[in-house]
């Protein structure tokens, strides 16, 4: 999927990387050396509140919408596996997992807000958690509440840990048709000789009715987290000069910056360099740390994951970090990030499955780390420096 938009006649797609470096918008006072004046901490009223207001309604609403409808279509198929149990639904059910992950992949950059920490990130919630909660995961776990049935309606598996109610458990239970479970024999399941009485054809029936009510809690939890941002969090995020929440247009533009550290810190570290063996990996490879387990989804998400980015970082069909930047003197920055982009998401698109790739030639895996790892150096360095902006208190430390 490529995001590119028109913003004004002498915008330039980013994949041909054009030389022409003429500006589409009104140059500020400081945009010979591209500084950033003090009054723009409070430009409520000019491109950098415009800027928040044009990722909200560009970006974030429509990911979320498209995501909430991938969703729902998720619920309605493995409802019918549970039903039929054929392999027709099943196989559909698994096709409807897909569609809902990768769009889930572009939400995921818009971690703050009601999708984050609750009392770490502004207005946080721990809506993104309910919905996926990787890397905190357990495979032994979801086989514990298959025994249990502690799925068997909403109400009662809201109440079971966020690992075993996410789009990452539907992961397991659609994709692993073994009658084994993931725990070691020490667990009760295996001990107390549980999961023995249980016969292959029953396990598979509680697994598709888990999925059921799973895929029921994800639609939940997706309305709640649009609700959350339609009364009361945009207006607190898009009006910071009355907001309880925000000191400053600076601070939520901020917030916002720090929402695309997730190519740092998430797509970067822990989805490339951790199974590459480059980073938190004491042996060659790390495989049983790739995100995507029993799917291989690995390097369709991180394509996802760029495609997020990319609003978030121009707003889509509005006004983003790329006008910021070009009203500062700075648009060769911009295209050399877009750029970047879209080389990088062009080398995920293209690699063998990262399972090949970790087991054959690994240096494939490396290539990619190297073409993520230019958008963050640029991040990082020129891009918080020009724009006056904060570096993510994680992402300090991270030479890599």
């Amino acid at each position: 999927m490529k995001l590119t938009r028109p913003k004004c006649a002498t915008w330039m797609a980013v994949v041909l990387v054009s030389a022409t470096t003429v500006a589409c918008g009104n140059s500020s006072p400081n945009s010979a050396n591209g500084t950033v004046n003090q009054s723009a901490n409070n430009d409520a009223s000019g491109t950098r509140g415009a800027v928040l207001r044009d990722v909200v309604s560009h970006a974030i609403r429509p990911s979320h919408e498209a995501f909430l409808e991938s969703a729902q279509n998720l619920a309605a198929a493995t409802a019918a596996w549970a039903e039929t149990r054929s392999d027709t639904d099943r196989e559909t059910a698994q096709e409807a997992w897909r569609d809902a992950m990768l769009k889930w992949q572009v939400v995921e950059v818009y971690r703050f807000g009601p999708a984050g920490a609750m009392g770490i990130d502004v207005g946080g919630r721990d809506l993104r958690d309910a919905i996926y909660s990787w890397p905190t995961t357990s495979e032994c776990r979801v086989d514990q509440v298959v025994v249990a049935q502690s799925y068997e309606d909403v109400a009662t598996l809201e109440q079971q840990p966020v690992n075993v109610r996410g789009l990452d458990a539907l992961e397991f239970l659609l994709f692993y048709a073994e009658p084994t479970n993931e725990c070691d024999q020490a667990r009760s399941i295996n001990q107390d000789g549980s999961w023995a009485a249980l016969s292959g054809a029953e396990i598979g029936s509680r697994r598709a009715a888990y999925a059921s009510t799973a895929s029921a809690l994800i639609v939940d939890a997706t309305e709640e987290l649009i609700r959350e941002w339609d009364e009361g969090f945009e207006d607190e995020f898009t009006n910071p000069s009355s907001s309880s929440m925000f000191g400053s247009t600076q601070e939520a533009l901020n917030t916002l910056s720090n929402a695309l550290f997730y190519v740092e810190l998430d797509v970067k570290d822990q989805k490339i360099a951790t199974p590459a063996g480059i980073l938190n990996c004491s042996t060659a490879t790390c495989p049983e740390t790739r995100e995507f387990v029993w799917t291989d989804e690995n390097f369709t998400a991180i394509a996802a994951n760029l495609d997020g980015f990319e609003l978030a970082f121009t707003g889509g069909a509005g006004r983003g970090f790329d006008d910021l930047l070009t009203e500062i003197g700075q648009q060769e920055l911009s295209e050399q990030i877009l750029a970047r982009v879209a080389e990088a998401r062009e080398a995920a698109l293209n690699a063998t499955p990262m399972t090949t790739a970790l087991a054959s030639n690994p240096d494939e895996v490396a290539d990619v780390h190297v073409k993520v790892k230019a958008i963050t150096d640029l991040l990082k360095t020129q891009f918080v420096s020009v724009l006056d902006l904060e570096l993510p208190q994680q992402a300090e430390g991270d030479n890599d």
